[in-house]
This record gives C-alpha cells, structure tokens and sequence, in this order.
C-alpha cells in the first residue's frame, strides 16, 4: 500500500538540503563541476515549484478579491459623493419657505396684539374721526 505523505514548507527545504548536489573542484578547471541531480531531487523540486505556483494563486486570488472590495467601496462613495455635489441645495428652498411662514405668522400675531390694545384703538379712531372730518 502506498502512501501519501504531505510535504509542508520546512520538510521540503530538509529534503532539498539533504538532496543537494556536492560540488567538487575538478583539478584541472578553476570552475566547479556538479554532479547530475537525482530523481529524488527532481521531485523535491516538482513539489517546491508546484508549492509555490498554489501559494502565488492564493495571494493572487486574496489581492483580486481585496481590490475588487476595495473599488466596489470607492465607486459607492464617489456616487455618493457626486449625488451630494450636484444638487447641494435640493431642500434648501422648501425650509426657507417654511421659515419665512413661521416669521410672517409670528409677525402677524404680534401686530393682531398690538391692534387690539385700547390705546391704539384709540388713536387708530382718532385718525379716522379727523380724516373724515376734513372732507
């Protein structure tokens, strides 16, 4: 029966080190000569690679998926944005309206008061007696 063995980041460096190829100075050349690698560590470096191209997917797809968030909330707030600066003032007109009501009314109520009192009924008569007077 074979079995599975899963190759997690610190194991894989372990094998590769144990793998690693001896490097050994040929007398006659002042390069290093190395030996060719093993099949064992062909698959070390299979895996490795395979490792990292799964690991750049997912930072990839965590970056896609952030900066699609990122731009959704944005254009949200740059529409936001655009409805309030292109009509600042929508209601504006209405409160005004209603501001100039309540002082009419108010202004209303305290000449109603002021007319009604006895002195300038009195004179408010007065007025009228002497224009009707010189006709």
């Amino acid at each position: 029966m074979m079995t599975i063995q899963t190759l997690t980041p610190s194991k894989l460096i372990s094998q590769t080190e144990a793998l690693v190829p001896t490097r050994a100075l040929s007398p006659l050349a002042a390069e290093p000569t190395c030996t060719r690698p093993t099949g064992r560590l062909k698959r070390a470096y299979r895996a490795a690679s395979a490792m990292i191209r799964r690991q750049r997917q997912r930072v990839s797809r965590r970056i896609k998926r952030i900066s699609s968030a990122i731009t959704r909330v944005y254009c949200e707030c740059e529409s936001r944005l655009r409805v309030l600066m292109t009509a600042p003032e929508s209601g504006a007109a209405t409160a005004e309206y209603a501001i100039v009501l309540i002082a009419a009314t108010a202004f209303a109520g305290v000449l109603l008061a002021v007319l009604k009192s006895g002195a300038v009924r009195t004179l408010l008569a007065d007025l009228v007696k002497r224009a009707l007077s010189v006709i």
